[in-house]
């Protein structure tokens, strides 16, 4: 089985590409392999693998700059996770979507970075009945 890992770089990726190996033919791709700003590229890059699992590790993590880079954080976080979900549905994949905040900040934003955190946390859920959230 292909299974098709963005954020293949972060600390959860990272141990994704080992852990899934086991599993099936891992496509790990990067920040430089697929520019998650880019929904035309995110597509593309699923419709040539057709994956038969999409696990999304890949986020904008800078807490502390989130602030001053609202849209480039919620282009990442709040925008990117829709597109693999919905690409998901369309090549008959499972989503996996991991997300590493606190759900309690989900609930009560306390800041634009928990704002779009919460986003990206909702989104590929609505987008596909086949995902997991991590």
């Amino acid at each position: 089985m292909r299974i098709l890992l963005t954020g293949r770089t972060g600390q959860v990726g990272a141990e994704l590409v080992s852990a899934l190996a086991p599993i099936g033919d891992v496509l790990a791709l990067d920040r430089n392999a697929l520019d998650l700003t880019d929904a035309a590229a995110i597509r593309r890059v699923v419709r040539e693998a057709r994956p038969g699992i999409i696990v999304n590790a890949a986020a904008y993590t800078a807490v502390d700059r989130a602030e001053s880079e609202p849209e480039l954080a919620m282009a990442i976080n709040g925008a990117a996770p829709g597109v693999p979900a919905a690409e998901a549905l369309r090549v008959n994949a499972l989503l996996v979507h991991y997300s590493t905040s606190s759900p309690n900040t989900h609930c009560n934003p306390v800041t634009f970075f928990h704002t779009h955190r919460r986003t990206a946390r909702c989104r590929p859920l609505q987008r596909t009945p086949r995902s997991a959230l991590r």
